[in-house]
């Protein structure tokens, strides 16, 4: 009886398969937009600024041109592999390397989730393009004046507007949610390069958490009365707020805010080209010399910090 193995069609099947199928953290569309497109290795990007606020019609129009400020984002090459024995293709009766070539897949799907979740871990020390850190204490554009998009809530002095009091690491909801709500007032309040309002009429938000601040950030959103018997503002508010709870996330005793219902996002995506499967298989130097193969995808993009009045760091003290 011939001896029946996987061959690589049905392996690179499987991880195309896997790949089209799989879907992308809804999250990540919240605060990023579509991938841009590349063709080089870097792009260079314009911030425009925004466009001039009405005014008094006097002596004449005055015009004004839009803002030539600009940033680069180089895209890097992205790869996974897995080396496979023949012996595992031909002895795969119950699937279990299928299963692995998905799992592969899913690396593939969940890279834009890690590169973002890399930036925003990192984002004290990401440049943005007023060549200030994504999250920052000095942000200025022409008319906006200095501004900060990190706070620094003081939970252990109790000076927050709650009754109820937990630690910088584990708040209580009612503490949660004096900081959410805190940061999204500072949100509110940040300007434009022409002195206007830059985040006007926002009311959709999104919550990032890393996990250990999890539970308190639902139980800061969700219920209409705390524990203590006192009224959260945040559910009878106009506000909508999506927590989403990151396991990449490294913060302690951080989270981010960001605003979500603009078309302009807060990070920027880069893609030269998408996830590519290749495979060194059936007549390979690799099956003759070591009786295996090699299965890989890779990608070339980046993502960089892009509207930081779109985000605010909360530092829990």
């Amino acid at each position: 009886m011939a001896i029946k193995y996987l061959t690589s069609k049905e392996v690179v099947g499987r991880l195309l398969y896997a790949l089209a199928t799989a879907q992308q953290l809804s999250w990540i569309g919240e605060i990023a937009p579509t991938p841009f497109s590349s063709n080089s290795a870097k792009e260079l990007y314009a911030a425009l600024g925004m466009v001039p606020a009405m005014k008094e019609w006097i002596d004449g129009r005055r015009l004004q041109k839009l803002d030539d400020k600009a940033f680069e984002v180089i895209n890097k090459i992205f790869e996974a592999a897995l080396q496979v024995s023949i012996d595992d293709l031909r002895r795969d009766k119950t699937g279990q390397l299928m299963l692995r070539i998905g799992e592969l897949a899913k690396r593939g799907t969940s890279h834009w989730a890690k590169l973002v979740s890399n930036l925003i871990n990192s984002g004290e020390n990401e440049t943005c393009y007023d060549g200030k850190y994504f999250f920052a204490k000095n942000h200025s554009h022409n008319k906006s004046g200095t501004q900060v998009n990190i706070i620094e809530p003081d939970i252990s002095a109790l000076t927050l507007p709650a009754t109820a009091h937990g630690s910088v690491t584990a708040p209580a909801p009612e503490e949660m949610a004096a900081c959410i709500l805190a940061a999204i007032q500072q949100l509110l309040g940040l300007k434009d390069d022409q002195g206007e309002p830059v985040n006007e009429g926002a009311n959709k938000f999104q919550v990032q958490v890393p996990i250990s601040l999890m539970n308190a950030a639902y139980g800061a959103v969700k219920p209409a009365v705390f524990a203590n018997n006192g009224t959260n503002i945040i559910p009878v508010s106009d506000f909508q707020i999506n927590v989403v709870p990151n396991p990449r996330l490294t913060f302690t005793n951080k989270f981010v805010v960001f605003r979500t219902d603009s078309e302009i996002k807060p990070v920027l995506l880069q893609e030269e080209y998408g996830i590519k499967t290749s495979a060194l298989a059936e007549g390979s130097d690799r099956e003759i010399l070591n009786r295996e193969h090699i299965y890989t995808i890779d990608t070339s993009r980046q993502v960089a910090p892009w509207a930081w009045y779109m985000a605010c760091l909360v530092d829990m003290k």
